[in-house]
């Protein structure tokens, strides 16, 4: 079973919440700066992690993206093993967060690592900073299907299946109108209207603009949450998950449940709310 991390993002704030145990890790002891990994994946992040912190923790940085790069300056120099080059993308996409140094509010950097000329780096990042016009992101690792729907009400593979399904009426529309103007002085004028509409470009318009208003109306709804109420959605869209996975799958094996829970503000920095080493 895919573990389970979800992180909602504010102007109030991060949190993050996962159903495994060593998702979350906190990267600095004095700056606002937090990742997430999949425990599942054969890198071994534990080991890294507590490297890094252990080396740098106390390091001060000029802004956020400098640590950033200071952290990709550690994992670069660090030994890589055959067996991680061609992971699966799920094992290797990590997220991080925190704060610009006189930033007010939160960026997320959700990236994947992979070896180039036998170095871990980052690839495909993309970039998610919350301000006055972009109130609210979320990020999710591992079972992205599942928190998908949970949270939205589709993912990926019910948005393809749709996408083919209003692809495949659409042209059958188009035929039966060519077919009706067969013969007419109309038939090349509808021959050529017809042709001039491409099916997937109107499909994925359409797409487009619902997946954009269900967004839009989550994050109005998110945008007025205070931290207390962002970290009780983030434990029970976990717990929600966990829940109906272990009845998917029978109610077979013990039953998961919210692990670990973080908070990062601009003003109280890294807060653990539940932590996978200690009874909090």
């Amino acid at each position: 079973m895919l573990p389970s991390f979800i992180a909602f993002a504010t102007k109030a704030g991060i949190v993050c919440a996962a159903d495994t145990r060593h998702s979350i890790y906190q990267l600095s002891n004095n700056e606002p700066l937090a990742i997430a990994v999949n425990p599942q994946s054969p890198i071994p992040w534990d080991e890294i992690l507590t490297g890094y912190k252990a080396l740098n923790s106390n390091n001060l940085h000029a802004d956020y993206q400098e640590r950033i790069s200071d952290f990709e300056k550690y994992l670069s120099a660090l030994p890589t093993k055959e067996e991680w080059n061609d992971l699966d993308p799920t094992l290797t996409n990590i997220v991080l967060m925190g704060y610009d140094t006189s930033g007010l509010y939160p960026r997320i950097q959700d990236t994947f690592v992979t070896i180039n000329n036998d170095a871990l780096s980052f690839t495909n990042t993309d970039y998610y900073n919350i301000s006055l016009d972009n109130k609210f992101t979320y990020n999710i690792l591992g079972d992205f299907d599942s928190i998908s729907t949970l949270l939205l009400g589709v993912n990926d593979r019910t948005r393809s299946f749709f996408r083919e399904k209003y692809i495949t009426l659409i042209e059958t529309y188009k035929q039966r109108i060519n077919k009706r103007f067969k013969g007419t002085k109309y038939e090349s004028q509808i021959s050529t209207a017809l042709s001039d509409t491409s099916s997937e470009q109107y499909v994925d318009r359409i797409l487009s603009e619902a997946s954009m208003n269900s967004f839009q109306k989550l994050a109005i709804g998110f945008d007025s949450f205070s931290i207390e109420e962002l970290v009780y959605a983030a434990e029970s869209l976990i717990d929600a998950n966990a829940k109906l996975n272990h009845l998917h799958d029978g109610n077979d094996g013990p039953l998961k449940r919210t692990e670990e829970i973080m908070v990062i503000t601009r003003t109280e920095g890294v807060t653990w709310i539940k932590h996978c080493l200690f009874a909090i």
